[in-house]
């Protein structure tokens, strides 16, 4: 069995145990964190739970890998997650030698780096919402990827990935001068950065491609049909949302399927310039991670994410319900025919 079948095999375990939601924090740990650390190569051995530290408190959970500590800070499940719960964890990391520090609620998992100079927020080197960047995260943390700088070699492709990515957005960047500086030399005159920009995030220059004709749908999980769900929603967790014959984005939890749909949107040139606005007055994504209020996101993404339109924060704090709403608005704006945008869920036992 593959390391992706392993992690979804205990998350399906975990999700579909009686009171999910109101998982405590050792409830996350044994049955979340636990069950990961072993499939990622730690025994029993090799980590400490309840670490104390002197006048500061514990820290959850040190994860040997053959002499590096990884530091672990666990959270009940139901928490959000904010980088102050992780500054005791990565003081402990770097007074004992240690370089990565993890936070997680046992549904979201984030990777800190204490090799990079600054506050934790800076520190944070990869956010985990899906079941496949958390087999990949699990698979790299194995004690062999650490000492061998496996771990360290992913985390810095994925820095320069959104570094990268962050400057291809920016018209005013040092790399976009300089495709524009090489595109006039090579005969593009009067190219400027923002149609650089505009090429490249395959927008207003380059309208979308046609969808192709949509597969058969049922009718009662289209976004045309939301009116009738419910609560059909009522204890359920995604699996996929598919845009004619298309996987727009998939589960397991209906944040990552919102953050997923933004994604995919903008990649196409489709996503809706911010801020944008559900049919209550608060705000699915804006610039900044404030409601029309003034009151700030409940759950906001806790880095902005990078877009056409410029960085953007999301908010997560949505019901199931809400977020399918949130769905049918992105879409709807986006100029999409709700009859090709249906969503598949499962119902928890």
């Amino acid at each position: 069995m593959g390391i992706l079948d392993q992690v979804s095999r205990v998350i399906k375990e975990a999700s579909e145990h009686q009171g999910f939601h109101e998982f405590s924090e050792a409830d996350t740990c044994e049955q979340i964190i636990l069950p990961l650390m072993e499939i990622a190569g730690y025994s029993r051995r090799q980590r400490r739970a309840q670490v104390s530290i002197p006048g500061s408190g514990y820290i959850d959970y040190v994860i040997d890998a053959d002499g590096e500590p990884i530091v672990v800070e666990a959270k009940r499940c139901s928490a959000v997650l904010q980088d102050r719960d992780v500054i005791q964890a990565l003081n402990y990391a770097n007074a004992n030698g240690g370089r990565w520090a993890i936070l997680t609620n046992g549904t979201e998992w984030r990777l800190y780096d204490n090799a990079i100079q600054g506050a934790a927020p800076r520190k944070q080197v990869w956010l985990v919402k899906t079941e496949e960047d958390l087999a990949e995260l699990i698979s790299a943390l194995g004690p062999s990827s650490v000492v061998s700088g496996g771990l360290e070699r992913i985390v810095e492709g994925k820095r320069l990935a959104i570094w990268l990515k962050e400057q291809l957005c920016n018209a005013e960047s040092e790399v976009i001068a300089a495709v524009v500086k090489v595109a006039n030399s090579n005969g593009f005159k009067k190219v400027k950065a923002n149609d650089i920009v505009a090429v490249l995030s395959n927008a207003k220059m380059l309208p979308p491609l046609p969808l192709p004709p949509p597969p058969p749908l049922t009718d009662d999980r289209k976004l045309s049909a939301i009116e009738q769900w419910g609560r059909q929603l009522v204890r359920t967790k995604p699996r996929l949302l598919v845009c004619g014959a298309e996987t727009v984005s998939t589960g397991p939890h209906w944040a990552s399927l919102l953050y997923g749909a933004i994604k995919w949107l903008d990649n196409i040139g489709r996503l809706p310039a911010p801020p944008l606005p559900l049919n209550d007055g608060r705000y699915i994504y804006a610039t900044d991670p404030n409601h029309p209020t003034g009151k700030g996101f409940t759950a906001p993404s806790t880095t902005p994410v990078a877009t056409a339109h410029g960085p953007i924060y999301i908010e997560y704090d949505w019901s199931a319900e809400r977020i399918c709403r949130c769905l049918h608005r992105l879409f709807g704006a986006a100029g999409y025919d709700l009859d090709m945008v249906a969503i598949e869920f499962i119902k928890l036992t």
